[in-house]
């Protein structure tokens, strides 16, 4: 699945020292389906109760499906 590679690549680059962070934005309907999904991952998320902003995020980057990566420069937040 994509979940479990990405967590693999994103274990090995921040072993190695470079920078990197995700933030996972669930589109999980419920509470405790986001809870039990996170638990197996090794990032950021943003807290479930924040939908207003998980949905003004997926309006302001096109995300139609899931699961959705995307990239962004950390300096200038630009994607």
């Amino acid at each position: 699945g994509f979940t479990p590679k990405l967590a693999d690549a994103y274990n090995k680059i921040r072993a190695n020292g470079k920078a990197l962070e995700i933030v996972f934005v669930s589109s999980d309907k419920e509470d405790k389906a986001f809870t039990d999904y996170y638990a197996e991952q090794p990032w950021l998320a943003l807290p479930y109760d924040k939908r207003d902003l998980k949905n003004s995020l997926s309006k302001k980057y096109k995300v139609q499906g899931i699961p959705s990566l995307v990239l962004l420069d950390a300096a200038t937040g630009q994607t």
